[in-house]
């Protein structure tokens, strides 16, 4: 697997919790409510960049793509997305990269019709709330942090979000 998406619709924890808070079983099953099975696609380069450039128009929206094993610049101002990395690699347009999502998005939700007419390469019947619960530390340890730089921003003067069209 290349790189993992899931669109920020999914993920519904309603709180910030601060760097030294315990992630509980409870907040994670609050941050994701959804059911979805997981689906392994194998995408193109272009494919994949016009996604994420569909979630840089959404952002602060569901459609927004939570990413990892991807890197880009973000400019909220204009909302693009370039320099956009998979692997430490820049990004080629021909070469196909193995995707990891959930059913919803897979599906075509959110207008992602770059996931929906991807080959499948597996379905796996359980979802990412399952796999997660798995891979929790035990009670009282800690998360480990995402990695630092993974979206750099062009301007930190966010301009509210407009409504982005969504199905």
């Amino acid at each position: 697997m290349d790189a993992a998406v899931v669109n920020a619709g999914a993920l519904r924890l309603n709180q910030d919790l601060p760097a030294e808070a315990v992630f509980r079983r409870r907040h994670l099953e609050e941050l994701i409510q959804y059911d979805d099975d997981l689906l392994l696609i194998d995408l193109s380069g272009a494919d994949l960049t016009a996604a994420l450039r569909h979630s840089a128009s959404c952002v602060g929206g569901g459609p927004w793509l939570q990413t990892h094993g991807i890197t880009f610049a973000f400019d909220p101002n204009d909302r693009t997305i370039d320099r956009i990395q998979i692997g430490g690699e820049p990004i080629r347009p021909s070469s196909t990269y193995r995707v990891a999502l959930p059913s919803f998005i897979a599906g075509g939700g959110d207008r992602y019709t770059w996931f929906a007419n991807a080959p499948r390469v597996a379905r796996h019947p359980v979802s990412l709330k399952a796999v997660l619960l798995e891979a929790m530390p035990g009670p009282g340890a800690p998360l480990g942090a995402p990695p630092v730089g993974a979206i750099e921003l062009a301007d930190l003067d966010l301009p509210a979000p407009e409504p982005c069209p969504v199905d």
